[in-house]
């Protein structure tokens, strides 16, 4: 099942991106040093490495850990994302 594309707030903290919640959980009080809103796709239990080198470099989708909960967001512009999810779903084993 492809996962839907979203609009979510991250922020950066030591140095790397964190999605708004996910700060709120592992920081209780910390205030953001900024913020932005971005286009995401929500994958639950799957390592950022997993999508190194999948994509174009022009298409410039990152992948965001998150510890709480475990996973990975793909960050990037919508009609990037839907090309990406499109190619993660044609290339997925079949159930």
């Amino acid at each position: 099942m492809r996962p839907n594309i979203e609009n979510r707030k991250f922020t950066s903290a030591d140095g790397v991106y964190v999605e708004m919640s996910d700060f709120e959980a592992r920081w209780p009080g910390r205030k953001p040093e900024r913020t932005w809103t971005c286009f995401c796709a929500w994958f639950p239990d799957v390592e950022p490495t997993s999508f190194v080198g999948r994509f174009p470099e022009i298409w410039r989708i990152d992948a965001i850990a998150s510890v709480r909960p475990k996973g990975t967001w793909l960050m990037g512009g919508y009609s990037w994302l839907e090309k990406a999810l499109l190619e993660l779903e044609a290339k997925a084993p079949a159930d």
